[in-house]
């Protein structure tokens, strides 16, 4: 008997903690979501997303991962917009989650994120992106009614004077500052591009201003703009 209760043993989760279950998160709840703890210290990637259900308006999912090696760690936390994906270099990675309102408060507890995260060692072909692109004409828009990761922004001025394109996370008025914004001369290209990738949490809006600072909204002005969507 006791030969047997030996073989058992190793069916046991002793040193690596990632599973691949995905981790039902609610309201005020606090959930670990996968850990890692290994002797050597190594390039691993974290990959995140999640799946929001109930009035979610407003709300986004946010992991915090801890990393390090040798008994000192530092953490970070980020928001899972479409998909999630973290370079590092540990020994140990902790990912846990929660979910917040904009205003850094919980949501109710009818809403509930289905939340699944991989902790991989290695590193991944990170020029390979799988992403589609959005495109509005005009003076303001929206590119994309959901939240996303926007890789880059290219457009086009076709109007009669020079303007300057903004870009928004949720609707845009007068006086918002933009996420990101660039100076557009007329009969002139531009590109905005982000280090790796910008998240929107509620949508991708734009709009032409006359002022460079925040919003003053160009109704006369003619602007091709497209966005480049990380899925």
């Amino acid at each position: 008997m006791s030969r047997l209760l030996q073989l058992e043993r190793p069916t046991r989760r002793a040193r690596e903690v990632n599973w691949g279950d995905k981790t039902r998160i609610s309201g005020n709840e606090r959930k670990t979501l996968a850990w890692v703890s290994v002797e050597d210290s190594g390039p691993m990637m974290v990959y995140a997303a999640a799946t929001l259900r109930g009035p979610s308006a407003g709300t986004a999912c946010l992991v915090t991962i801890e990393w390090g090696h040798g008994g000192a760690s530092v953490e970070q936390e980020f928001p899972v917009i479409h998909r999630l994906r973290v370079p590092l270099a540990a020994s140990m990675v902790k990912v846990s989650g929660r979910l917040a309102l904009e205003n850094g408060k919980p949501p109710p507890n009818t809403v509930v994120a289905d939340v699944a995260v991989v902790i991989a060692p290695g590193s991944d072909g990170e020029t390979l992106r799988n992403t589609d692109w959005f495109a509005g004409v005009g003076a303001d828009g929206t590119l994309i009614a959901t939240p996303a990761r926007v890789l880059r922004f290219e457009g086009y001025n076709g109007g009669a004077k020079d303007t300057w394109a903004m870009f928004f996370d949720g609707p845009a008025n007068n006086g918002d500052v933009p996420t990101a914004a660039r100076p557009v001369r007329v009969g002139r290209a531009f590109t905005l591009e982000r280090f790796d990738s910008q998240g929107f949490r509620r949508s991708v809006t734009w709009a032409a201003s006359s002022t460079p600072m925040v919003l003053t909204k160009d109704p006369g002005a003619l602007l091709r703009v497209e966005a480049e969507i990380l899925l």
